[in-house]
C-alpha cells in the first residue's frame, strides 16, 4: 500500500530431487492453485524494457514462476516511489514505459515461462493537493475528486452535502477503512455501477495485454462484494489475485471475506499476503529463537497454505521499518501513519538492511512448504519517500536486487524440485539460532542464524546414501546409509545438495558414518561447559562430576540422542575416553539422570 510520507546468510540444504526440473524456457503457463513449487519476485519500481531482460536473462533459467511489477497506469509526476500509487487515468503510460513497452515485456517474459502480474490501485485516484500540480504524467488533467470524463466528484465517497471533502480514515472499524480517504487519497465509491463498469474495464485491459494476475494494493478498504464485481467479470487469462490485507490491531475487516475474489470468479485464485508470517519469520531470525517458526503455517493462527503469499517485507515495511529503527515511530502501538509512517508488524520485519539474516528468511520461505513466497528486490535509500536510481533498473548502481542473491537462486531450484514433499523431522533446540527439517524423501534444509559454526551431527536428511555436491560451494556432501549426515555449516551459511547432483551412490568411507564425529573442542576463550547446567563457570570442553569423573558438556544420554541420533557420544569418563551407546542403551537409562552417571563409570 502506497504511504505519502514515508555476505549471504548461509543455510545448510540437504535436497533430494524425486524428479527432474523442466526447463524453464519450456515452461507452459498452465493455471494452478498449487504453489508447492512456485516462487515469484516484486522487481519494484523497475522499468519494463529492464524486466523483460531479467525474465529472459535470470528469472527464466532460475525457474522464478512470476514476476510483479508496480501500477502501470497513468499516476502523478515525480521521482517519488508512492506517485506511482496516485492513478490519474487508465492508460498504460507510466514511469515504468509507455503500453507498447509494458505489452513486450508481458510477451517477453511469458516467453522465457515467467508469468506476469500488476499492482493495480482500484480503492482510490491521486490527490489534487500535492505539490506535483494536477496533470498526469502522460498529460491528462484532473482537478480535486474530478478526473474528467473518467469519474465525476459524485462517484467518490464525500461528506454529506459536500463533493469536495470526505472523512480521512483514523481507525480501524469498517465504515472508517472503507468509505474514509486513505492518507487523503479520494476514495472512489465502488459500490456504485459506474465505477465499478470503468474498473472491470481497466482490468479487462491488462487481461487482454496478457496479465496473468494482480495484487490489489488497498484491498480491505473495498467490501468484498463490491471487489469481486470488479474482478469476477474479467475473461481471458487473468485468474489470480493477492490482496495486499494488513491486519492492524482490531481490524474488523478479516481476510476470509476475500478468499473467492479473483478474476473470473470462483475459477480464479485469491491469496492473501500474510503480514503475520512476515512478522514471526522476521522476529525468529532477528532474535535468535528459530523454534518459534516450528509453528509456522499454523491454521489456527495464520489463513490456509493454498490462500497465502508469505514474504520477509515489502516496501512499505522497508521504509517503516527504518523509521522504527530511526526512533521516528515511537510509541505507535502498531497503527499505520503514526509519528513518520509506522505499518503494523515493521518493528519485526527483517529486510535487506539485515543483511544476510534477510537472504537466510527468504530461503526458509523458500525451503517451507507454506504459501507461496514472494522474494522482494529492492532499492537502497535514503528516506522513506526516495525514488528509484536513475537507470534502466539492473543490478547495482543503488539498485539491492535480493532476488539475484545466489543462495536464493539455488532455493528457488530447491522449492521446485521439492515440491508436494512433507514437512517432518523438525528439530530445534528451545531459543536456539540452528534449524533443521526435511521435506520427506526430496531434501532437507538446516539453518544456522548463529554467529559461530555449527558442527550439526546425525541430520536425518531422509535422503539415500550417497555423496553430493553442495550446491551453493560445489563441496560434498556425505548422507551414510541410515540418511543421517554431519556437517558443519558455517555461521550465517548455506549448503544445498540434490539428488541430481550425487556424486557417488555407495556409502562413502566418511569417517562420519562409520561414528559421529567427537564434540569439538572449544577455541581460546570459549566455554563449551556453559551448555551444560552447572558448568557455566568453566572453561575447556568437559566438566567434573562431584565424585572426580571428568565428564563432557553433554552429560545426559538423552539430550544427546536428541541432538546426535544413533549413535551417539554420550560422556567422556576417566582418562576422557569416549562411549558410544546405541538408542536401545539410551533409552535404558532414560528414567533418572542418576542412572546416567551410573552407566558412564560403568563403561
Amino acid at each position: 500500500m502506497a504511504r505519502s510520507g514515508a555476505g549471504i546468510m548461509h543455510v545448510v540444504v540437504f535436497l533430494v530431487l524425486v524428479a527432474a526440473s523442466a526447463s524453464a524456457h519450456s515452461l507452459k503457463l498452465v493455471a494452478s492453485t498449487s504453489r508447492e513449487a512456485d516462487a515469484f519476485t516484486y522487481l519494484f519500481q523497475w522499468k519494463y524494457s529492464s524486466v523483460a531482460r531479467e525474465c529472459e536473462e535470470v528469472l527464466g533459467p532460475y525457474s522464478y514462476h512470476a514476476v510483479c511489477v508496480d501500477p502501470p497506469n497513468e499516476h502523478l509526476p515525480g521521482q517519488n516511489w508512492y506517485w506511482r500509487y496516485q492513478p490519474v487515468s487508465y492508460q498504460l503510460n507510466s514511469r515504468g514505459g509507455n503500453e507498447s513497452e509494458f505489452v513486450d515485456m508481458v510477451r517477453r517474459c511469458h516467453a522465457a515461462g515467467v508469468r506476469v502480474y500488476v499492482d493495480a490501485v482500484l480503492n482510490h485516484m491521486a490527490s489534487a493537493r500535492t505539490s506535483r500540480g494536477t496533470v498526469g504524467i502522460a498529460g491528462t488533467a484532473f482537478g480535486n475528486r474530478n478526473f474528467g470524463g473518467l469519474y465525476a466528484p459524485e462517484e467518490f465517497h464525500h461528506n454529506p452535502e459536500d463533493l469536495t471533502s470526505n472523512c480521512q480514515m483514523n481507525g480501524v472499524t469498517r465504515r472508517v477503512l472503507q468509505e474514509c480517504d486513505l492518507v487523503g487519497l479520494p476514495d472512489l465509491n465502488t459500490n456504485l455501477t459506474s465505477v465499478q463498469g470503468k474498473l472491470v474495464a481497466f482490468v479487462q485491459r491488462l487481461a487482454d495485454a496478457g496479465v496473468d494476475g494482480i495484487r490489489v494494493d488497498a484491498s480491505r478498504h473495498m467490501p468484498a462484494p463490491e471487489l469481486n464485481a470488479i474482478l469476477a467479470p474479467v475473461t481471458g487469462g487473468m485468474a489470480f489475485s493477492m490482496m495486499e490485507h494488513v491486519m492492524d490491531g482490531g481490524c474488523q475487516v478479516a481476510p476470509s471475506e476475500y478468499f473467492e475474489v479473483a478474476p473470473g470468479g470462483p475459477s480464479g485464485e485469491s491469496r492473501h499476503m500474510e503480514f503475520v508470517g512476515a512478522a514471526e519469520v522476521g522476529l525468529a531470525f532477528k532474535s535468535g529463537n528459530l523454534a518459534m517458526l516450528r509453528s509456522f503455517g499454523d491454521p489456527s493462527r495464520y489463513v490456509p497454505s493454498d490462500k497465502a503469499v508469505t514474504f520477509t517485507d515489502n516496501h512499505d515495511l522497508q521504509r517503516h521499518a527504518r523509521n522504527v529503527r530511526g526512533g521516528h515511530c515511537r510509541g505507535c502501538g502498531g497503527r499505520k501513519n503514526c509519528l513518520g509512517g509506522c505499518i503494523r508488524f515493521a518493528e519485526h520485519a527483517v529486510t535487506f538492511d539485515d543483511g544476510a539474516l534477510h537472504t537466510l528468511a527468504n530461503a526458509f520461505l523458500l525451503a517451507h512448504p507454506y504459501g507461496y513466497p514472494c522474494l522482494m528486490s529492492s532499492y537502497n535509500f535514503s528516506n522513506s519517500g526516495e525514488g528509484p536510481p536513475e537507470g534502466t533498473g539492473r543490478c547495482g548502481a543503488g539498485w539491492v536486487c535480493e532476488h539475484r542473491q545466489p543462495a536464493l537462486l539455488q532455493m528457488v531450484r530447491f522449492r521446485r524440485e521439492t515440491a508436494h514433499a512433507p514437512l517432518t523431522a523438525f528439530s530445534t533446540p528451545a531459543g536456539s539460532s540452528r534449524m533443521a527439517f526435511a521435506r520427506d524423501g526430496a531434501g532437507h534444509v538446516a539453518l544456522n542464524a548463529g554467529s559461530d559454526p555449527w558442527e550439526a551431527r546425525g541430520l536425518q536428511t531422509t535422503l539415500p546414501k550417497g555423496v553430493y555436491t553442495d550446491m551453493i560451494s560445489g563441496q560434498g556432501v556425505h548422507v551414510c546409509d541410515d540418511g543421517t549426515t554431519s556437517v558443519v555449516v558455517p555461521p550465517r551459511g548455506l549448503v544445498a545438495i540434490l539428488k541430481t547432483d550425487l556424486l557417488a551412490a555407495a556409502a562413502s568411507r566418511e569417517p562420519n558414518c562409520a561414528r559421529p564425529p567427537a564434540r569439538p573442542r572449544p577455541g581460546p576463550g570459549k566455554a563449551a561447559c556453559s551448555e551444560s547446567p552447572g558448568c557455566a563457570h568453566l572453561a575447556g570442553d568437559c566438566c567434573p562430576h562431584p565424585d572426580g569423573t571428568m565428564l563432557a558438556c553433554c552429560t545426559s544420554l538423552t539430550e544427546v540422542a536428541a541432538e546426535l541420533g544413533p549413535p551417539v557420544v554420550a560422556v567422556s569418563v576417566r582418562r576422557r575416553r569416549r562411549s558410544f551407546y546405541t538408542q536401545e542403551q539410551i533409552a535404558d537409562v532414560r528414567s533418572s539422570r542418576e542412572e546416567v552417571w551410573e552407566h558412564a563409570r560403568a563403561s
